[in-house]
Order: C-alpha cells, then structure tokens, then sequence
C-alpha cells in the first residue's frame, strides 16, 4: 500500500518551501523592461503541456493562490502600457504570460511535478539563465509589488 506524505499546507509566503524562487522572480519584476518583456515572449509557446501544467498550478488547492492571482494583476498593470506602446504588442504580451507562468510555477513547486515546474519556468530561465540580482539583499518581498 502506498501512502501520501502529509505537508502542512502554505499558508504564508514566509514558510513557503521554494520562497527563494519566488522572491528571486518577484524581486525581478519590477526591474524588467520591454526588451525583458521580449525576450520572455520569444522564449514562450502555448503548448498542451504547458496548459496543463498552468493549470495544475492555479488548481485552488495549490499553495497561496489568492496571492498568485494578486500578483497576476499587479503584473497586468505594471505593463499595461508597456505592452500598448510597444512595436510588438503581441510578443510582448506572449512575455507577459511566459512571466504569468514562472509566477504560478515558483508559488506552485510543491503541488507540480518536477516537469510540470520545468516547463512552466522554461522561458523564464531561458530568457535569464542567472539571477539578475541578490534577494539576500531586498529580504522578502510581496508577490503584489
């Protein structure tokens, strides 16, 4: 007979078991710029495997979703402007969603297979395959910037 594990769920960011992949996303976010946007877009396609891994991840069960939803729209509005104004709205916007999937995948590692999480952050570590800066620094930073 096989058995579950049981973890505690996540019920806060600070005692999320992957806080140093969030924070190290999160914290990038507002550093970003359109040329950032772009290269995210290049690196993004919708695939079946890519939808289901997304949805898996914004399942209501998946650790602190309210907050990946929060910074879902603090990402739309971020770049709402960003994305209107640029020559290639509609790669632009492809980099908004590759951003949109390597949030939800970093807030849901503990709910995804190891390959559901690798192809949700696929482009976002193609796109930036070093962090671009230390979370050390910053401490902890709110998913809704």
């Amino acid at each position: 007979m096989f058995w579950k594990s049981r973890r505690r769920p996540v019920t806060e960011l600070v005692s999320h078991p992957n806080l140093e992949e969030i924070t190290g996303i999160v914290g990038q976010i507002p550093l970003l710029d359109l040329d950032d946007l772009q290269l995210l877009g290049e690196a993004w396609s919708n695939t079946t495997e890519a939808a289901q891994a997304r949805a898996r991840a914004l399942d209501p069960e998946c650790p602190l979703v309210v907050d990946v939803l929060r910074t879902f729209e603090s990402i739309t509005t971020t770049f709402r402007d960003t994305v209107a104004e640029s020559d290639c709205p509609e790669l632009a916007g492809s980099g908004l969603k590759a951003l949109r999937d390597a949030v939800a995948g970093a807030f849901a590692r503990p709910s995804l297979t190891r390959r559901e999480h690798k192809v949700l952050l696929k482009p976002w570590r193609t796109a930036f395959p070093a962090p671009r800066l230390d979370t050390g620094d910053i401490g902890i930073i709110t998913p809704y910037f």
